[in-house]
Formats: C-alpha cells, sequence, structure tokens
C-alpha cells in the first residue's frame, strides 16, 4: 500500500473534534483496499470517505516569496503542492484540491520560475526521465473515481503534452528505467515504450510503489512485500517479505522501504528496511522514531517529515552505509503565512525530490515548494533535544550491536538463564559470536563459560539463549550465579565451524557474500564505536554484564521435577553396585527425581509409588528437610555419602541395603536388586540392570 493511502488511514493523530472516531478509522485495515485508488492530493475526499469531513480552505493567492535561512528558496504556487518529481533541468509538481482542479507545474531549475501545464488537468503522479517528464491523469469522472486514465508525455523544457497514452485501469504510481514507462495499476504493472508510447505490455499482480535499482523494478505488493521484475521479460523473478511497505525510493544501488504510523498489532514503532539491490535480501532495519517521506539519489538518502512544532519541517540524512539516522537532522523553517488547510485532518507530511544539488520539498499549508541546496544543509539549524524515552535507547554511530539492558526471562528453557535479544544495523545474515562467562555468587568469574558461534542477524536483532550452568549445580546451591558477562564479536571470517552429528551436512558458518559485499572483504567498510582492531582483523565487538532473570532456574526444575513424568522403557545399569549407586546419587543430589523415578524405581515400585506421590514425597524430603547437599564453598561437591549395610545373593540377584548420610548423619535407606532377568539382560555385551525395590527416607 502506497505512502499516501497508509498515511490517510492513520489519521487518528493530531485531529481534533472526534478523535475517538478517527482512531477507530486509523485502525480499519479493512478500508485499505477502496483507498488504496486514492491519490496523495486527494485529501479531502479520503477524508470524507473515512466518516471526517474534510475539505481545503484557501487563505490567499499566489505571491513571491522572500528566501529562508541557508540559501533555502521558496517557490510559491497558486494551491497545495503534493506528489513531486525532478531532474537537473526542473522539478515537477501536482498542485490542487481537487481533482477537477490538479494541474502539474514545472519550476525551472535554473531561474525557480514556477508555471502550472493547463493541460495537465486531473494530475496524479509525476516522474521524470528518458528524456521527457511525464504525469498520471485521471481526466473526469468514471465508475471506479477515475474517468480516461492514461500518461502524458511532456517535453522536459516547455511542459507541452507530447503525446496521451491511455492506461487500462486506475493509475496508482508511476516510474521510469530501462527506455521505458512503468505504471502501477487496478490491472497490473504496464509497461510503455519511452519513445514511441507504445504499451509493450502488462505483468498481472497487484503492485504498488515503485523504484529502478540493480537492473531491476521493484515494486511493493501485497501482502506486504518488495517483488523485483526482470525488465527484460517483465517475469517477478523475487519476492521480499518486508514490514507493511509505504513510502519506497532507491538511493546508493539499494531499495528503501518504510512503515508509515507504526508496525504491528499495536502499530507504534517505524522501520526503514533495506534490501540489496542485486538480489532482494534484507540488509539490515533500523527503528524510526517518526514516519515520513523518503527521498533518494545516487549517494544520498534522506526523509522528511513535520516538525512536531508545526511551523518546519525536519530533514533527516540516513547513513546510507549503515542504514542509520544521522540524528537529530535538520530544521527547515516554513514561510510564516498558512495559505491551505484542511478541516478534519492530521498534520500533512511533505513530499520531496532530489535533483540539481538541491532537495525540493513540497509545504501544503503555504503552497510552497522549498529548495534546499545539500550542501548548505549543515548550516541548519538542529532541532530542539529532549531527553529520550525510558524505552528507547539512543544508538551508537555507524554499525553497532546494541545489547539490551536485562536478559529476557525463559521460564521453560531446561538449562535455566535467560534470552538476549539484542538490535542492530549489521546486514541482515551477518554470522555473529557470543561468548559467555557465568559468574559465581559474588559477581566474580566462576571458570563456567559458553561459547556460541554461527548466529545470524535476523530482523535486525541477535537473539541467543544464555545457559546459567549454576542451574546444574548439586540442590543448595542451584541458581546461585549472579549473573553473566557477554562478549558478541562479529568478524570478517564469521565464526568458528559449528560441530553436528556424524553423517549430518556441514555448517557454513563464513560470512555471506553478500555481507562481505556491503562491510568490506576485511571488514575495511565496517565503522563505529564499537570497532576493534584484534590481531590485525577489525572486528566489532560488544560486552555487557547481566544480572540473571528473576527465577531463572525455573526451566531446569521443571526438566528435573515436572508435573508429569514420562513412561520411559529404560532401566538403571551399571557394571555393578557401584556404578548403579552412583548414577542413583548423581539424580539425588541434583534433583533429577524424574530420572531417578524412571530409571531406578522397578516397574512393580513406580505401580506402588506413582509419579505424583514419589514427586511430593522426595521433594519434600530432598528439598525442604535436607536442603543444601554440597560440601561448604564447592558447589559441584556432595556431601551426599552411602555405604552397604547388608549384602546378599540369592540365586544370580544381588540384593543390598544401602545407608545415605549427609554430614555424618543417616538420612535413608534404599534397598538396591540386580535384575538378571531383565528382558535384554541375557543379550551379550549388554551391561547389567538394577532397581530401587524399596526406600525409606529420613531427615536432619
Amino acid at each position: 500500500m502506497s505512502d499516501v493511502r497508509r498515511m490517510l488511514e492513520r489519521a487518528g493523530e493530531g485531529v481534533s473534534g472526534a478523535p475517538d472516531a478517527l482512531e477507530r478509522v486509523a485502525r480499519r485495515k479493512g478500508r485499505r483496499q477502496r483507498n488504496r485508488r486514492l491519490s496523495a492530493a486527494v485529501v479531502a475526499i479520503a477524508v470524507s470517505m473515512a466518516g471526517v469531513g474534510g475539505v481545503f480552505v484557501a487563505f490567499g493567492g499566489s505571491s513571491p516569496g522572500p528566501a529562508g535561512s541557508a540559501g533555502v528558496i521558496h517557490i510559491r504556487l497558486d494551491g497545495p503542492p503534493q506528489p513531486i518529481a525532478a531532474d537537473d533541468q526542473a522539478a515537477w509538481t501536482v498542485v490542487g484540491t481537487s481533482d477537477a482542479d490538479k494541474v502539474l507545474w514545472r519550476i525551472d531549475a535554473e531561474t525557480n520560475e514556477a508555471v502550472p501545464l493547463e493541460n495537465t488537468r486531473g494530475a496524479q503522479w509525476p516522474a521524470v526521465g528518458e528524456g521527457f517528464a511525464w504525469v498520471t491523469v485521471c481526466q473526469g469522472p468514471g465508475s471506479d473515481g477515475c474517468g480516461q486514465p492514461s500518461v502524458l508525455k511532456l517535453d522536459p523544457v516547455t511542459g507541452v503534452t507530447l503525446a496521451t497514452i491511455a492506461l487500462p485501469a486506475y493509475p496508482w504510481q508511476i516510474g521510469v528505467g530501462f527506455g521505458s514507462v512503468w505504471v502501477s495499476t487496478a490491472d497490473g504493472l504496464v509497461r510503455i515504450d519511452a519513445s514511441s508510447g507504445r504499451i509493450l505490455g502488462n505483468v498481472p499482480g497487484r503492485f504498488d510503489l515503485l523504484a529502478m535499482a540493480g537492473g531491476w523494478i521493484w515494486a511493493s505488493s501485497e501482502p506486504p512485500a518488495i517483488v523485483r521484475i526482470d525488465p527484460s521479460s517483465g517475469e517477478v523473478v523475487g519476492t521480499t517479505s518486508v514490514p507493511d511497505p509505504c513510502v519506497m525510493v532507491s538511493a546508493a544501488g539499494s531499495i528503501w522501504t518504510a512503515t508509515c504510523g507504526g508496525t504491528g498489532a499495536d502499530e507504534s514503532g517505524d522501520v526503514l528496511t533495506r534490501l540489496d539491490g542485486e538480489d532482494g535480501s534484507v540488509v539490515g532495519r533500523t527503528k524510526l522514531d517518526h514516519w515520513g517521506h523518503l527521498v533518494g539519489s545516487d549517494d544520498g538518502l534522506w526523509l522528511v517529515r513535520p516538525a512536531d512544532d508545526g511551523r518546519s519541517d525536519v530533514i533527516l540524512p540516513i547513513d546510507v552505509a549503515t542504514g542509520a539516522p544521522v540524528d537529530p537532522g535538520y530544521v527547515l523553517p516554513l514561510p510564516d503565512e498558512l495559505r491551505f488547510s484542511v478541516i478534519g485532518i492530521f498534520q500533512w507530511t511533505p513530499f520531496g525530490a532530489v535533483a540539481a544539488g538541491s532537495l525540493w520539498i513540497t509545504d501544503l499549508g503555504t503552497g510552497t515548494v522549498l529548495r534546499v541546496p545539500v550542501d548548505e544543509l549543515a548550516s541548519l539549524e538542529r532541532p530542539a533535544t529532549t531527553s529520550p524515552s525510558p524505552s528507547l535507547e539512543t544508538l551508537p554511530a555507524g554499525y553497532f550491536v546494541q545489547l539490551p539492558q536485562e536478559l529476557m526471562p525463559a521460564p521453560d528453557n531446561p538449562n535455566g538463564g535467560g534470552t538476549l535479544v539484542a538490535t542492530t544495523n549489521l546486514p541482515e545474515v551477518t554470522i555473529v559470536s557470543v561468548d559467555s562467562e557465568i559468574l559465581d555468587s559474588n559477581g566474580e568469574p566462576s571458570g563456567g563459560s559458553g561459547s556460541i558461534g554461527g548466529l545470524k542477524v535476523k530482523d535486525g536483532q541477535i537473539r541467543v539463549h544464555l545457559d546459567n550452568q549454576s542451574c546444574y549445580y548439586l540442590v543448595g546451591q542451584q541458581g546461585t550465579s549472579a549473573g553473566v558477562s557477554v562478549t558478541v564479536t562479529v568478524s570478517p571470517e564469521g565464526a568458528h565451524p559449528i560441530s553436528v552429528p556424524m553423517g549430518s551436512e556441514s555448517v557454513d558458518t563464513s560470512q555471506p557474500a553478500s555481507v562481505l559485499r556491503i562491510l568490506g572483504e576485511d571488514f575495511e567498510h565496517l565503522s563505529g564505536e564499537q570497532v576493534r582492531t584484534v590481531d590485525g582483523v577489525r572486528q566489532l565487538i560488544a560486552t555487557r554484564t547481566y544480572a540473571w532473570p528473576q527465577d531463572s532456574c525455573a526451566g531446569t526444575r521443571k526438566a528435573f521435577v515436572p508435573q508429569i513424568c514420562p513412561p520411559s522403557q529404560g532401566q538403571l545399569q551399571g557394571d555393578n553396585l557401584k556404578e548403579a549407586l552412583g548414577e542413583v546419587m548423581g539424580a539425588i543430589a541434583q534433583g533429577r527425581l524424574c530420572d531417578l523415578w524412571l530409571l531406578a524405581l522397578t516397574p512393580e515400585m513406580e505401580a506402588q509409588h506413582p509419579w505424583s506421590e514419589f514427586r511430593q514425597e522426595w521433594s519434600d524430603w530432598l528439598f525442604e528437610r535436607l536442603g543444601d547437599v554440597t560440601e561448604p564453598g564447592d558447589p559441584y561437591s556432595s556431601a551426599l555419602t552411602w555405604e552397604v549395610v547388608a549384602e546378599e545373593t540369592v540365586g544370580d540377584q544381588t540384593r543390598a541395603k544401602v545407608a545415605i548420610t549427609l554430614r555424618g548423619k543417616r538420612v535413608a535407606e534404599l534397598l538396591m536388586v540386580s535384575l538378571p532377568d531383565w528382558p535384554a539382560a541375557s543379550q551379550r555385551r549388554v551391561i547389567p540392570f538394577w532397581g530401587l525395590v524399596s526406600y525409606t527416607l529420613g531427615g536432619e
């Protein structure tokens, strides 16, 4: 869905009179198909359709305006300008308050003289290229709101109409490239030969926004995606899913698209997405704090939007290397006189184009096009900065990995710990390594560490689970780690190879070619505050220390002592009683009661002591009465000991009474038996089976 249609649908902000109704309208997704036929200029109609009376009111006529600061030139027009296109000869903008009186104006790039082209009534969207100016028009009423849809071919110097090319359906947007004019319509993407004006073909589909880059036609489509079209064959050769595209331009060899008014169910936060101009892969995503129009060139990208004060606009440069906004941008003061207004609509966003060394910015309220020399942007004032919202983090300049302030809980992970979700503007699928070091109860390194390689940047995030190794300590010391120290490393080599099971395909953890094409083979294009050179290798390194989320061992307890212990055909094995008891004592010391019940108890004992009963009895004994089974100062060493106090052999079966003590005090007795008749016991080279057939639990 196009920029203008999306903005109209999100019209709840800043409108007085009926905010509740407008809020419902702004979120009414079902209206999008009807509204998709509205051009940028049909503001009043669109608002009326939404149920809110909106009409243009004119306060004054056209008159020459003074130049602004920083060499900014004010070009006054007879009506409110909206869509605009430009090249080195002229800027072309659609001006008017309704379909009946909208016309295309030509602004000479050398003299700044603005001239209306009366033969362009019904103008919708302008474009310039292939040696001509172009504009879509709707002349007269029609059943779909557009009578006689067509494209006008104009002389680039005089503005004289050279040809009128009839279209098969309502025109949405227009682009020029590869010797052709491309128009997205209700019936598909129409291709027109720029020289002859003859329609060459139609690409079926539901397309809207258009851009040209990397030898391809790029178009937004539904469901939200950007498609890549071969201009020679007209075939769709690739599709990339993106967050609801609202504006789209080509800049610096890439395709850039952004949302307008938020993403997701709550429509909060806008996102700028960058696609590789060759293959359409997502290079990166950047959060935006305000929607606006994108203006792109071969070497620059800007976002233009209204300022909060309503008396100026903000021009926000975007770093084309990283996709990060160069905050806070520059203030573009508007003329003081308000000449046009729209009653019952939100603050309108400016349109923009770049050519002839200038940004051409439209302002609807003053009926003005502001020409801003690009090389004098820095002389404009900076917006007043305010303290950032607590929910927003200030991102560093250049490439970055922004580590979160805290880890997310992972209550169902059997390894305990927490989940780290970092934001980044590194290219999509960049390979990342994450190293962690577990801290002891005093916040000092405990000796436990972990390394995870082969992680990939996805949707502008790095997501990894960090295990709390202390959740596997013995009962009484589980979860005593104070936190974890994390280091995220990005290097041109990628990451160390990942171990995979025998017979499985190896995992390639080297940096993808699409990443190296952007950052450089040796990361020579990598810049930012976190960039370091280590052993001659240029890397990005981010570090932070975290406390574990509250109750970070909840998932481990669920695995050790679940509500339901699933049945198993396994049984305890050991070459001798000592080995078998080693397994039993290990399960007890770690609190792995489900393992103990499943493997140690014989089927008859499981029937006598169902899991729910066993779980409650042993939990009370182990976690409440004993509490801590570790040696002082050593969470890995158990203070539980055992000894055989009685043993006898009857036939092939061994029976042994085992006493368990804790720090010299007897706390339990177990009766262990060998199981020579176990079904698999007679097979060759099978380790003998053992079972727990009776127990008595005491306590301290």
